[in-house]
């Protein structure tokens, strides 16, 4: 008996899975690798059948949630992480990536012997877009509304408030460097110093860094990071300790800081009784490209509802913390490793309500100067961490992303030359949603020409989720490069709690 195209597909997509159960259970290394090479030889075969045979939305997720079954197969061949760690990591993703495939096979089939289904398959996930949708719109503007700088209506004098200790690290930098402490040393506040730890850098850095002595700008010397250390959260540490300061202010050499800006800061602190604080600051950039990577982060920190997961927004531009809460907390002994550890402090102290997450506003004023270079570094350092380096995160992610975001671009068109209306109105809700959402975000961040970064928001959608793969492939498989080092191999490290110090 000849067996159809599709029916093979079935039972080859059916060996695949029992293949790389049975790989993700068994312990030996070495038989693991080779069931897992097995299943990439599976998928290989029966992907392009597939495709061949049936082109729909429903191979197509099929197509991909096969693509990070085989990279999966390949963190195990290629073995890059510690074994122990490579079989817990690579066993829960496999798990998760077989019911995605199975839940995509099932629509597949469904969708092929009930024409039904793929007839009424985007009225549905445009209805269900557009009640996520409107979460997001509401989300955005609670989250705008919290971040918002409320003057306090209380008064404080200079000898009221804390000493403040304002820590950067530096490394290979020149002009950021300079126009950063020269805006900096122009603060009101008068409890104040200012420490800038120069981490082994190869030019003048030192000599700026020194040059600014005579206006109190103290010069920390750095070293090469201890092992299990990434250089920035070390650098952090050591000018943790070398601060008096009874609150802290770690920034980078990014930051310009208008004259009222840390005054502002530590009020907002004190009224709020609030232990640490972050800024979202507002964007210097000129160029074009910029408006295709920031305002896709922001995302993250102002349309999701954070708060409601114990998963408060937060940025490592500007964030200040009391440094008793700071020590009680373990410092950064407790994320040596980790790519974003503001992340941990601040989540930590949002269980207590201590925590507060503020934009660029009113007298709290500052900028960042970051060029597009570095915010394409900053993209790649961050992505991946930000979905706990699971591969399985960053593909439920890119389905949200693709069918919330991008399908209704898609849809639109399509709707309108098939005349299914109720399908154009819905695409359009959605649209003009979408669009609101990205123009509360990019009008926060300060974007020049707002009207031409909200048209871009498809591209940008396109950026993130290239920025997202990039990321994802480096970690596993090349370098993550920050400051002229590679911070993959501690980095790959992920802290769901506080570690032993």
């Amino acid at each position: 008996m000849i067996i159809a195209p599709i029916e093979l597909v079935a039972v080859l997509g059916i060996l695949g899975i029992l293949i790389e159960i049975f790989a993700s259970v068994i312990s030996s290394m070495s038989i693991r690798k080779a069931l897992y090479v097995l299943v990439v030889v599976i998928c290989c075969f029966y992907v392009p059948v597939l495709l061949m045979n049936s082109f729909s939305i429903f191979s197509v997720g099929i197509v991909l949630v096969t693509l990070f079954r085989v990279f999966n197969a390949f963190r195990v061949v290629y073995g890059r992480q510690n074994p122990q760690r490579l079989l817990r990591s690579t066993k829960r993703t496999s798990m998760y990536l077989i019911l995605y495939q199975m839940l995509t096979f099932v629509l597949f089939y469904l969708a092929l012997y009930y024409p039904i289904i793929q007839e009424n398959f985007w009225l549905v996930v445009s209805a269900i877009s557009a009640f996520c949708i409107s979460w997001l719109i509401y989300s955005t503007r609670y989250n705008l509304a919290k971040s918002t700088l409320r003057p306090s209506d209380k008064y404080f004098s200079d000898m009221e408030l804390p000493s403040v200790s304002v820590c950067i690290p530096a490394r290979n930098e020149t002009e950021q460097l300079s126009a950063c402490l020269s805006s900096i040393i122009k603060s009101e506040y008068q409890k104040l110093e200012v420490l800038v730890l120069d981490d082994c850098s190869q030019d003048k850095t030192s000599e700026i860094i020194k040059g600014f002595a005579h206006d109190g700008v103290r010069f920390i010397p750095g070293q090469e990071p201890k092992k299990g250390w990434l250089a920035k959260n070390q650098a952090y540490q050591d000018l943790s300790e070398a601060a008096s300061g009874e609150i802290l202010i770690f920034c980078g050499v990014d930051v310009r800081l208008e004259k009222y800006a840390i005054r502002s800061t530590i009020v907002s602190m004190i009224a709020r009784k609030k232990m640490m604080i972050s800024v979202l600051p507002r964007g210097l950039q000129s160029v074009a490209n910029a408006r295709l990577l920031q305002p896709m982060r922001y995302w993250w920190e102002l349309s999701m509802p954070r708060r409601k997961f114990n998963r408060p927004p937060v940025l490592s531009t500007y964030w200040a913390i009391s440094k008793q809460s700071f020590a009680e907390l373990g410092e950064m002994k407790s994320v040596r490793g980790s790519v974003m550890p503001e992340v941990y402090f601040a989540r930590e102290l949002a269980k207590s309500d201590e925590y507060s997450f503020m934009r660029s506003n009113g007298k709290l004023t500052l900028f960042s100067a970051k060029t597009l270079p570095d915010q394409w570094q900053t993209s790649i350092r961050t992505r991946y961490p930000r979905l706990k380096n699971r591969p399985e995160n960053v593909l439920a992610v890119t389905f949200a992303e693709l069918i919330m975001i991008l399908m209704p671009f898609l849809v639109l068109p399509i709707t309108i030359v098939s005349g299914q209306y109720l399908l154009i109105i819905i695409a359009l809700f959605n649209i003009l949603m979408l669009l609101s959402i990205h123009l509360l975000i990019v009008l926060a961040w300060g974007v020049k020409n707002p009207i031409m970064a909200v048209a871009l928001l498809p591209v940008a959608v396109f950026f993130e989720i290239y920025a997202t793969f990039v990321s994802m492939w480096r970690y596993e498989f090349g370098r993550v490069e920050w400051k002229d080092r590679n911070i993959c191999l501690p980095a790959i490290n992920h802290y769901p709690k506080l570690p032993s110090a």
